[in-house]
């Protein structure tokens, strides 16, 4: 049972903005290409674990609260010492407004 007391706090919303150089690295890494200096590619290459764990903490900070893809939007809750943060992506931005209506 929650305490009548307790109030969950409000939610600070904030959607994950990435530079143009930044989505042009996540862009090679998802499409499993390499590239050169002057932009030829060379061969494709699976995306491995350890750039998709670089992809995730680098330029995201962690992953969908549901789904486990790459979020769009970062969601934190202040509370007294502690601070929550939770990410969603696109597909499950609906989502995000039901748990944070809660």
């Amino acid at each position: 049972m929650s305490d009548p007391k307790y109030k969950k706090p409000a939610p600070i919303i904030e959607k994950i903005e990435l530079t143009k150089e930044q989505q042009e690295d996540i862009k090679v890494i998802l499409e499993g290409t390499k590239l050169k200096r002057n932009l030829v590619k060379l061969k494709k290459l699976p995306p491995t674990a350890k750039m998709m764990r670089t992809l995730r903490t680098k330029y995201f900070g962690g992953l969908c609260h549901i789904c486990q893809g790459l979020p769009l939007y970062k969601v934190t809750y202040k509370m007294d010492g502690a601070m929550l943060v939770e990410f969603y992506c696109n597909e499950h931005k609906g989502d995000m407004d039901k748990v944070c209506a809660i």
